[in-house]
């Protein structure tokens, strides 16, 4: 099994066996540490999948057709896209107190928490996507399937250094057999190439170029406690 490392996670669970895809788990785990970071979540749930999954990974780079996410004009970013400041605070909880206001004023105070994206529906018809503290290669990866562009990776090529706090607010990709009304909906708002252009000075380009892959090796069914 081969899974791009910026794959979404629908995608993703697609090629697994029908188990994982199909079955739910609960898990009850405590940690040694009082206040675990995320990293030290990251790392006890890699623990976990390889104990009682017995999950076996690789990473290896390849040359694929990608997106290449690129400044649409050289040496300038859109409005919503801004380097991150370190004395912005980071609270470790998360807050939902921000999703109703306009995806400008969310700039830098939205997602609550640092390093990572999130996506919220803020219409019928769009939805709005946003990270804090992130670099231009975890933005590509993030942007991976955004707005059904799940065909290929998105890698980096702006050529921009740095942690960033990006908002980005488009109308999904609607599917064939969608209402006349939700289609017209959805063609008032901008699609994602528009959205990235227009608000974070970012195009996508068709290419080849390196991604990177993980290969599951092995994975099987948990056994009972």
């Amino acid at each position: 099994v081969n899974v791009s490392e910026t794959t979404t996670p629908g995608s993703f669970m697609r090629e697994f066996p029908e188990w994982a895809a199909r079955d739910r788990f609960d898990i009850s785990a405590r940690s040694d540490a009082p206040n675990p970071t995320k990293d030290d979540m990251r790392l006890m749930m890699q623990s976990l999948l390889e104990d009682r999954f017995k999950l076996v990974v690789h990473r290896e780079s390849r040359r694929v057709p990608v997106y290449a996410l690129t400044l649409a004009k050289p040496g300038r970013t859109g409005p919503l896209l801004r380097s991150h400041s370190p004395a912005s605070a980071c609270p470790s909880t998360s807050s939902t107190q921000f999703r109703s206001i306009p995806a400008a004023a969310s700039l830098g105070i939205w997602p609550v928490e640092c390093g990572d994206g999130e996506e919220v529906r803020v219409s019928a018809r769009a939805v709005r996507d946003g990270g804090r503290d992130m670099s231009m290669d975890a933005i590509a990866s993030w942007l991976t399937g955004a707005g059904d562009y799940a065909d290929r990776p998105v890698i980096d090529e702006t050529g921009l250094k740095g942690r960033y706090d990006f908002v980005v607010e488009f109308a999904p990709n609607y599917p064939s057999d969608a209402k006349p009304d939700d289609v017209a909906a959805a063609n008032s708002e901008l699609t994602l190439p528009e959205a990235l252009e227009d608000q974070l000075g970012l195009r996508l380009k068709k290419q080849e170029g390196s991604a990177t892959f993980f290969t599951v090796d092995r994975v099987e069914y948990p056994s009972a406690n």
